[in-house]
């Protein structure tokens, strides 16, 4: 697969990470350029804590994606996603957009234990 034009010369595509595991293997098995620069890649298969200690001070290219979302502990635990779209359905119903609100009633009732 080669890199989006937008960036220069077709190319490999170029990969930062600093991780050396079976996604490091099969990057380079595609065929893709592993590069050390801290701006100039296409793919930053980052840890989590470089996420933590980076992502808010930079600003994404287009073409440029990371392995992890900020904050995606909000998305992967289950009290955390709830508390998440619960606090959107009832932001939309305070904006008086009920009928996007609706929308958000497609989980079932749960609860946090002892808490609720």
């Amino acid at each position: 697969m080669n890199r989006p034009s937008t960036r220069g010369p077709p190319g490999p595509i170029r990969f930062r990470t600093s991780l050396h595991n079976t996604i490091y293997d099969v990057l380079k098995a595609r065929g893709w350029k592993e590069t050390d620069s801290d701006t100039d890649w296409e793919l930053n298969w980052a840890s989590i804590e470089w996420m933590r200690e980076n992502f808010d001070h930079m600003h994404l290219d287009d073409s440029q994606r990371v392995s992890h979302f900020r904050n995606m502990y909000e998305l992967t635990r289950k009290d955390l996603l709830i508390k998440n779209l619960k606090r959107m359905r009832k932001t939309l119903e305070k904006e008086d957009k009920h009928a996007e609100a609706a929308k958000y009633d497609f989980f079932p009732s749960t609860f946090v234990l002892p808490a609720e």
